[in-house]
């Protein structure tokens, strides 16, 4: 079995009765666990480059969106965790790639359990830049498990029995199905591995941002020209 990509620890508080739960969410693809993640030519993401972790509204339905080239039209779709929204976390360490290129380990505590809604997936958002607005590349998967026996990446759900503080730890190491790439390919870095066979070399490399066509450039200008042409007849 594979090494694990990311791990969820849960951490439900109860200290007295009035509290509610929190969740702390963290992840990382340390060295000599697969992926690294890689722009769309194989070169590992920079160190500073940009990772999002959240929920996506209802990706299958806005599956059009997701594959768009807007990105303040994906945004709108995306709750984020750890980027200062109330109820959003903690960031412990950040979210974006270490000074190891491709590589990332972080943390955000105390995630309120109103602010992500249970048993949805959760999903990562990598970009080739600092600021993901500015990216070129992106980048968006998650872990469903269609096809293996594992835990996929959802909210936990709040149990209200456990009557005090427990912990949750859940691991997957099952990221190669079809399904757990919206955005992506799966591929190998560039640079080669220290020990051969090591699967640091597996990367999710990145897909560029699609340009508008020439062709839908031409035809926006045309329109725009027979209209400015009918406002001066």
């Amino acid at each position: 079995m594979h090494r694990s990509l990311i791990s969820y620890a849960v951490l439900f508080c109860g200290l007295t009765t009035s509290s509610k739960a929190v969740i702390t969410i963290s992840g990382n693809n340390s060295p000599g666990t697969r992926y690294l993640l890689a722009s769309s030519t194989g070169v590992e993401l920079p160190s500073g480059s940009a990772i999002r972790v959240g929920l996506f509204n209802d990706p299958v339905t806005n599956a059009v969106i997701l594959q768009g080239n807007n990105f303040a039209s994906i945004d709108a779709l995306f709750t984020p965790i750890g980027e200062g929204d109330a109820g959003g976390g903690n960031v412990v360490n950040p979210l974006s790639i270490n000074a190891t290129p491709g590589r990332f380990s972080f943390s955000v505590l105390n995630i309120t359990q109103a602010y992500l809604q249970a048993g949805l997936p959760l999903y990562y958002w990598a970009f080739n830049n600092a600021n993901p607005a500015q990216a070129t590349e992106w980048a968006i998967f998650t872990n469903d498990d269609s096809a293996n026996a594992g835990t996929p990446w959802v909210v936990p759900v709040d149990d209200p029995n456990t009557g005090g503080s427990r912990t949750l730890t859940v691991t997957t190491a099952n990221i190669d199905d079809a399904s757990d790439l919206v955005r992506g390919t799966y591929g190998t870095s560039t640079t080669p591995p220290l020990i051969p066979g090591d699967p640091a070399l597996l990367a999710i490399r990145l897909s560029p941002i699609p340009e508008p066509s020439l062709a839908a450039l031409c035809l926006t200008a045309t329109g725009l020209w027979f209209r400015r042409r009918r406002t001066q007849g």
